[in-house]
């Protein structure tokens, strides 16, 4: 007669196998991963040598290299503000130092918070020679402002960015804008339409030798809503629209030089080119 095996009887048979199973990969199992460690271990140490051999490499051929001193620096500057010896000091650049031990993007960096300065390039000449060019900011204003905390004046560029005005020569003939409330930053850019407007007016009068002659500006007043006044020489107020500039202007130097040409130049006298005024001089008064 045949013996049956009851499900228990199986359920522990295969149980005691599974557990003999489990126990023959344990092992197995921490083996692997050992390996894995020391294989991901000896992939640190490998990177580690090879950064460590790249760096010796590069002192012993660059960085760290006599034959690289820096035995002459040439700075190419585009304005006025800064000389070499500034430069130098500002990035603590001096000869004797090692050429490729300046880090070039740490040294445009420390620059870029200069609000003089537009951009500075740097450029190795192998073997003892940096140059340095630096472009500055070009200021086309004088700026004063009502703000209260705005205790110093500054100067503008013609995008808007406000400059230091210390050290600076050659500016004391730059035409003032003024009625302004920014609180003046140097770094700033000022984005108020009437600015730019003033800006405008500035760059349209220096790129026309006609009317920078006879549009004389002293300043700019941008505090009214809906035009900016120009204040010129001989006492004169010209009333300007923020928009039709150069048609506008072309108007306002026409007159001034028919006025002279007739030897009857205005004088403490005002001219509304608004689109309600209607672009006379006359006689001043409080506009």
């Amino acid at each position: 007669m045949a013996v049956r095996t009851s499900n228990t009887n199986r359920g522990n048979i295969q149980y005691v196998k599974d557990r003999k199973r489990s126990e023959r990969r344990g092992p197995v199992v921490a083996r692997r991963v050992a390996a894995i460690l020391v294989l991901l271990l000896l992939a640190v140490f490998l990177c580690g040598g090879i950064v460590w051999s790249f760096l010796w490499v590069e002192r012993a051929l660059f960085s760290e290299n006599p034959t690289f001193r820096i035995r002459t620096i040439e700075v190419s500057i585009s304005g006025d503000k800064f000389s070499a010896a500034d430069i130098c000091e500002m990035g603590n650049i001096r000869k004797g130092m090692n050429l490729f031990a300046l880090r070039f993007k740490d040294l445009r960096k420390k620059f870029r918070d200069n609000p003089d300065i537009v951009s500075i390039e740097f450029t190795r000449e192998l073997p003892d020679t940096l140059r340095i060019q630096v472009r500055e900011r070009v200021p086309v204003a004088r700026v004063d402002s009502d703000h209260p905390d705005s205790e110093v004046r500054c100067l503008i560029d013609a995008e808007g960015f406000l400059l230091t005005s210390e050290g600076r020569r050659g500016v004391g003939h730059l035409s003032y804008i003024i009625g302004l409330s920014d609180k003046l930053v140097p770094g700033k850019q000022l984005n108020d339409e009437k600015i730019k407007v003033a800006l405008g007016i500035i760059k349209l009068c220096n790129s026309n030798p006609q009317w920078d002659y006879y549009i004389e500006l002293l300043n700019i007043d941008v505090s009214p809503y809906d035009y900016v006044i120009l204040n010129l020489r001989e006492n004169n107020i010209a009333k300007i629209p923020l928009h039709s500039l150069e048609s506008k202007l072309s108007h306002l130097a026409s007159i001034i030089q028919t006025a002279i040409t007739q030897g009857n130049p205005p004088v403490t006298e005002q001219i509304d080119l608004t689109p309600n005024g209607d672009g006379v001089f006359r006689r001043r008064r409080d506009i």
